[in-house]
Order: C-alpha cells, then sequence, then structure tokens
C-alpha cells in the first residue's frame, strides 16, 4: 500500500513533464520554410514576416539565427557569413549576406526584383532593418513566454509599455503570474498528497485489530497531515500577516530608451568650422584631391556628384581628416562627425567598430557617415521637392547633414522655397547655418557639380563600399600620394624613414598594441602613403593562441595582394603565466602559417614592459628568453626582425622602456609607435 501511494504522489509531480514533445533531427524544416514554432526549424528560429496568404493571415518562416545556420544550408566558410536582420524587402526576415556579394541568401523571394547586388545594396541603406530591430527587440521582452513544461492553470497576460512623465516604461508580469502559477498548483498537490496520508492512516487505523501503538501512530499522522493542509491552505494569510509585500507579485517596471533612427535626429551642437579655425592638423586647399578617390566612392551610396561631399569636407574641415569642431570640439573629421552618432548610424552595416578604430580621423569612416545621411537627406528632398533647382537641393542637402534629418524633415513640411526657410529658422538649424549652407553651395558649383548625378558613372549604388558588408577600411588608402604633395607625417612628427619603391599589404597581428588607433601600422602608412595598405588582426588582452586561432583558417593570401605577416605579441602570455616553451610552440605556429601562405614573415621582439604593474622579475627572464628565440630564427622560421625591444630599452633601467616611448609602462606612446612604424619602413 506505502508503494502504491508513493507512487501515486510521483506521478502527481511528474504529471506537468508529460506530453512534452520532441522532433527527430531529420524532420527538422530548412531555412525558408514555413513554420509555426521554432521547435520546426533546424535554426531554432521560426520567425512572423510580414507576408500574408490570401486570406490575409500572417506567415512564418524559418530563417537564420547566426552565421553558422547559413553555412549548415549554403556552405561555404563561417567567416564569409553575416545573418543579417530582415528589412522591408526581405519581408522582415533575416538572410544570409555572404562576403561575395553574389552568394547572398534570401529565405523567400525578396519583394525586389533585380540582381542580387542591386538588391543588397539596397538593404545596406535600408533604415527600417535598423527601426524593425529596435521594436522587435521591445516585441520579444513584452511578449508572451512560451514554457517548456505546463502548469496548470498558468495563463500569462499581455505585457505593456506605457509611456510615463519622466520615461517609457516596460511592464513585464509574467515572472510574478509564473510564480504565483507554481503557488496555486503546489497547495493543490500538497492538499492531494494531505488527503491521501489521512485516507491512508485512516485505513491503517481501521485494520489495526485495536493495537494501542497502531491507532496512536495512525492518529499523530493524521494530526500532522491535517496540520500540514491548514498550514498549505492559510499560507497566505500568514505571510500576508508578516508582510503583504511577501504575497504582492508586482509586475517588473523597466525603463527603455525608444531608438531614434538617423534620418529623424535633430543636431544641435554642430556647428561648422572653416578652413581658417585653427584645428589640429593643416588645412588643406581646394585644389587638393588627396581624398578625391574616398569621395568619389561613397559618391556610389547616395548616387550624387562627388564633388558634393568634397565641398561639404572643404566647408566644415578644410579637407583636413584631424580637424576638430563644434561648441564642444568633438565633432572629428573630413565632414565634422560626432562619435556618437557615427555608432549609431553605422551600426546596421556593421561598420559602427570603425568608429572607434581606426576612428573618426580615417577618411573612410568619416565619409561612411557622411554618405549614410546624404542618402537618407537626399530621398527626402527628391521625395518632396524633385522640381526644385539644383543650387536650393544642394542648399537642402547641407541643411540635412549639419542640422540633421529630423531638422530637415520640419523644414521641408513648410515647402520647397528656401527663402522661406530663412525668413523663419528653427532654434535647432539657425540663420547662421543657413548662411553657412549657401555658402557651402556656391562651392559645389564652384567645383563644376549642377545637379545631384552630374556624374554618371558616380550613380551606381552596387559599387557603393557597404555592399562588401566588413571591408577592409585599413586597406584603403587614405589619401593619393601621386596628387598630393603635401609631406606625409606620422603622429604629428615628420616622417624621416626612407619608404619602400615597390607596394606593400601586410596582415598586421597582434594584441593592444597592433589594435591601437594610432598604432605603428597606422602610422607606417601614413608615413609611406599609397605605399603601404594593411589589414589588422589584433586585440586588447588577447594571447598568441588566439592570434592564430583567428588567421590559421586563411586561404590564398597572397591572391588577396597580401605580400608582408607583421607579428607583434606574447607580452600576454607571460602576464598570464604561459610557460616560455608553449609561447614558442604558439609563435612558431604562427610563423609556419605565414612561410605557408608565401608571405614575408617579419616577427617583431616583445617591448620592454617592467614599469607596467602586473609585472614580476621572472617575468623579465621570459621575456629576455623569447626574444632571444625569436632573433634565433631569422633566416629559419622569420624573414626580417625588428627588434623593438633593444630599441625601446632604457640602458640605464634594463627592462623598462625610454622615458617618454611609453604610456603606461607597456603600451607605447606616440613616439614609440613612430619608433618602430620606422622601423618597420626600413625592413621593407
Amino acid at each position: 500500500m506505502k508503494k502504491l501511494i508513493s507512487f501515486f504522489i510521483l506521478l502527481l509531480f511528474i504529471s506537468p513533464l508529460i506530453g512534452v514533445s520532441t522532433v527527430n533531427a531529420e524532420d527538422l524544416k530548412t531555412i525558408g520554410s514555413e513554420c509555426l514554432y521554432n521547435v520546426e526549424c533546424a535554426s531554432g528560429d521560426c520567425e512572423e514576416s510580414s507576408k500574408t496568404d490570401p486570406q490575409g493571415k500572417t506567415l512564418s518562416f524559418c530563417d537564420c539565427d547566426d552565421e553558422q545556420d547559413c553555412v549548415d544550408v549554403y556552405g561555404d566558410t563561417k567567416e564569409n557569413w553575416i545573418c543579417k536582420d530582415g528589412a522591408n524587402s526581405t519581408w522582415d526576415l533575416d538572410y544570409c549576406l555572404n562576403q561575395d556579394i553574389e552568394k547572398t541568401q534570401f529565405p523567400i523571394q525578396t519583394k525586389k526584383t533585380g540582381s542580387i547586388s542591386e538588391i543588397v545594396a539596397d538593404l545596406l541603406l535600408d533604415s527600417s532593418a535598423v527601426i524593425t530591430q529596435s521594436y522587435s527587440e521591445i516585441d520579444n521582452i513584452v511578449k508572451k513566454p512560451q514554457p517548456k513544461i505546463a502548469i496548470p492553470g498558468l495563463s500569462f497576460s499581455e505585457g505593456k509599455t506605457i509611456k510615463e512623465p519622466d520615461g517609457n516604461y516596460l511592464y513585464i508580469p509574467f515572472l510574478g503570474e509564473y510564480i504565483g502559477a507554481i503557488y496555486k498548483y503546489l497547495i493543490i498537490v500538497a492538499g492531494i498528497i494531505a488527503t491521501a496520508m489521512i485516507i491512508k492512516n485512516g485505513f491503517d487505523w481501521a485494520i489495526s485489530g485495536g493495537e494501542a501503538e497502531k491507532i496512536t501512530h495512525a492518529k499523530t499522522r493524521i494530526g500532522q497531515s491535517l496540520m500540514g493542509l491548514f498550514i498549505a491552505v492559510s499560507s497566505y494569510f500568514i505571510l500576508y500577516t508578516i508582510n503583504p509585500n511577501l504575497v504582492e507579485f508586482k509586475n517588473l517596471r523597466v525603463r527603455y530608451l525608444e531608438k531614434i533612427p538617423i534620418e529623424s535626429m535633430v543636431f544641435e551642437n554642430h556647428d561648422p568650422i572653416t578652413p581658417a579655425t585653427p584645428t589640429t592638423g593643416s588645412a588643406k586647399g581646394l585644389a587638393t584631391t588627396a581624398y578625391d578617390a574616398t569621395f568619389q566612392a561613397f559618391a556610389n551610396c547616395a548616387g550624387i556628384d562627388w564633388r558634393i561631399y568634397k565641398a561639404f569636407a572643404y566647408k566644415e574641415s578644410g579637407l583636413n581628416p584631424e580637424a576638430k569642431g563644434g561648441k564642444t570640439g568633438k565633432f572629428i573629421g573630413l565632414f565634422q562627425v560626432f562619435q556618437p552618432y557615427c555608432k549609431d548610424a553605422l551600426k546596421k552595416i556593421k561598420w559602427d567598430i570603425y568608429c572607434d578604430s581606426p576612428g573618426l580621423t580615417n577618411p573612410w569612416v568619416n565619409n561612411a557617415y557622411a554618405a549614410l545621411l546624404a542618402d537618407k537627406n537626399v530621398a527626402k528632398i527628391e521625395g518632396t521637392c524633385s522640381s526644385t533647382s539644383a543650387p536650393d537641393k544642394f542648399f537642402m542637402l547641407y541643411i540635412g547633414h549639419n542640422c540633421g534629418p529630423g531638422a530637415l524633415s520640419s523644414l521641408l513640411k513648410i515647402g520647397c522655397d528656401i527663402n522661406k526657410w530663412m525668413a523663419s529658422p528653427p532654434g535647432n538649424c539657425s540663420l547662421g547655418k543657413m548662411n553657412f549652407a549657401k555658402s557651402v553651395t556656391g562651392v559645389i558649383q564652384q567645383l563644376g557639380a549642377s545637379s545631384f548625378k552630374t556624374a554618371p558613372e558616380n550613380s551606381d549604388l552596387t559599387k557603393c563600399p557597404f555592399k562588401s558588408g566588413l571591408p577592409n577600411i585599413n586597406s584603403t588608402n587614405a589619401t593619393d600620394s601621386t596628387t598630393d604633395t603635401s609631406k606625409p607625417t606620422a603622429g604629428g612628427t615628420d616622417w624621416t624613414a626612407s619608404c619602400p619603391s615597390s607596394p606593400h599589404k601586410i596582415l598586421a597581428v597582434g594584441d593592444s598594441i597592433t589594435a591601437d588607433a594610432n598604432s605603428y601600422i597606422d602610422q607606417l602608412q601614413k608615413g609611406c602613403g599609397g605605399k603601404i595598405s594593411f589589414e589588422k588582426i589584433a586585440k586588447s588582452g588577447e594571447q598568441t593562441l588566439w592570434m592564430y586561432d583567428q588567421i590559421k583558417d586563411k586561404q590564398n593570401l597572397q591572391s588577396e595582394g597580401f605580400t608582408d605577416l607583421f607579428i607583434l605579441g606574447g607580452v600576454n602570455d607571460i602576464a598570464s603565466g604561459v610557460n616560455e616553451n608553449a609561447i614558442k610552440k604558439r609563435l612558431t605556429n604562427i610563423y609556419n602559417f605565414g612561410k605557408n601562405q608565401q608571405l614575408k614573415v617579419t616577427a617583431i621582439t616583445i617591448i620592454p614592459w617592467k614599469t607596467y604593474p602586473t609585472w614580476t622579475p621572472p617575468d623579465q627572464a621570459i621575456t629576455e628568453n623569447v626574444n632571444s628565440w625569436i632573433k634565433s630564427q631569422q633566416g629559419n622560421l622569420i624573414d626580417e626582425i625588428i627588434d623593438y625591444y633593444s630599441l625601446a630599452v632604457d640602458t640605464n633601467d634594463p627592462g623598462a622602456a625610454k622615458s617618454g616611448w611609453t604610456k603606461d609602462g607597456l603600451h607605447p606612446s606616440k613616439t614609440g609607435h613612430k619608433a618602430l612604424a620606422e622601423a618597420a619602413a626600413a625592413s621593407l
């Protein structure tokens, strides 16, 4: 009898688990198949689309959840895929973007027809993807959860978003409702168990045969069961008496910030600077062609005459990529870009990482932001004032660039007569800014532009640099050294080293020293101009094992134009306690990789870092031993050695860097990076 009762009690507890379904792997649906639930899809993502059937019912399809899903269905390597957020043209379904644009795959037929390149280029400039993602993130938070184990009586109410005087809030009731349902379920289970125990002990009493001991035991167990039942049923009142908050399952209240898409922003502090304004770096004359190639490349993104970009940059920064202006001094570069705006605008095309490194002083990063902004503003202007004269459109386009797309939208509601705009300028776009826009228009005309699309060759959207998804900005020359006669500089100091006569494309592998926006490799490119291009594979805090993992699967680097492999690493290995032999083995793997790829392998010795806080005396011995081993490998694993340790070490304090050569005892200063850059130039 006891075993039977125990069986029924166990059954009560496992009953919520009964009915959980399973799906065989071979039955899972692939990307593009209609679905109802996530578990049906091999990717685990059944996404609701904006597509409907003839009856108006919304359809859901399996789409990618990450890059591996793209590999599983379409092949290729994971590094070549990006699972991109859906947009209007893809029916709001995520799609697989390939580095080779023509290999890009969509879950279902897109709304727009045409070549893959045209569709992808349009998607990458589609702001609806960002807006949709912002709202879908909120929807996912307040969407009713689907418990894997059903709780009898559990029914979730809807989450809410409520606008309150001090901001927007999400009210999420699910946790409280879940706890409440479990509480009620456990009360019922406790009641059933207590009732079963009362019946069981009553039966024991009835068959006790009058034995006092059995009767007493049965009475005790019945009394305990009744007490337990009483406590379970009255627990609510007990808890309420102790503290009313113990039984009040409040909704989670979370404040959220609603994203403002770039096309709705108003720029309050973007005051343009003139070429005469003192800034870092030097202004250039309008005749310079230093950045024309950059302007021409990005003109494809908005389909406008590239000379419009040149005029904007000339008037805002004097064609000085290091210019800083605005009321706060935080507007940087050719087009005077504010970094938070840069990150927000470039995030959707996954270029936001470039806002930090190489940073806004890089002409390509700066122009990328201006191109996205121009694309939005051109669409607004053409959609409202298509018949307006070209000079007035130039004026409007600059207003959108300087005051913000949101300000442009407000002004377009007034009409297409810019004289009315100037007669009553809004507070966020002063008359001074409008007069400045007039002067910008004059420069555009001076350069020979007479319409948005004067040069048809710069109207090919498929040639927009954004179409490659994750381009190597660093490998693109910032200037055209054949037409810019100004003396190259590195880190603000005159460049004195000899540069190679032939072009070099360098794969620079390292840690935070290489990842620095003003690293030796950046200064090498600045110093030698068009002779040097590079790609960085570097990350702060990483060891040489990580470096090898990032490059080991790369193939045919020579066909991509690479000529050299630079390696600077090992200090993080030492600081993390990795033994000397392991460090040598890791570096050997990297050197062998370069040899197998038929690249010139250049090894840089570990830097002197004695004054860094984490340094210990045993670290010095390992540093010196590894450096000696590196130098011994020249002519074997290594083609060229740059002995930065010997170059930077303080002879009066062995193990420490020279005064002024380091920022913190470990990371080189601009002086240190410049010295390393000049040594690198000499090695080429």
